[in-house]
């Protein structure tokens, strides 16, 4: 960031005060958020994360539409922006899911039941993690958790 910094100071010149105050109001922030944050991800399960990181977002982008002035043309652009992006991740899901059924498909069923440290059969998990064994399947990958 200093270096980007420097270097608009450097091809623009004149680089107004109210920048150098904004940088400086940013360096506290980073110099305490990122250890911070840091340590709280490495406590807490990514699923967490990820939820804390959709509420926040939510948060953002409602407060955004509440503090900035919206005018027709602007508000039509915002939601505009939002479903576009729905129906991209919808697709990009779908077509993931498509992948993953054909490579299900090509394995032939091989990975439909697998047997886990003690010997035991475990049941399939399609995409869900698992509590109670630490394992979770997801189609065909198997990812072992709690390695021992």
């Amino acid at each position: 960031m200093l270096m980007a910094f420097r270097l608009s100071q450097v091809m623009m010149g004149n680089v107004p005060m109210e920048v150098y105050e904004y940088v400086f109001v940013c360096c506290p922030i980073v110099v305490i958020g990122a250890p911070l944050g840091s340590v709280v991800g490495s406590h807490f399960h990514r699923l967490v994360l990820a939820a804390l990181i959709y509420l926040l977002d939510t948060i953002a982008l409602v407060t955004a539409f509440i503090i900035v002035p919206q005018s027709a043309v602007l508000t039509s652009v915002s939601v505009g922006i939002v479903l576009v992006g729905f129906a991209f991740f919808y697709l990009l899901t779908h077509v993931g899911n498509k992948i993953m059924e054909k490579i299900s498909e090509e394995d032939g069923g091989k990975e439909e039941k697998g047997e886990g440290a003690d010997g035991e059969e475990e049941e399939e998990h399609k995409g869900k993690d698992s509590n109670e064994t630490g394992q979770v399947r997801i189609q065909a990958i198997h990812f072992d958790l709690n390695p021992q």
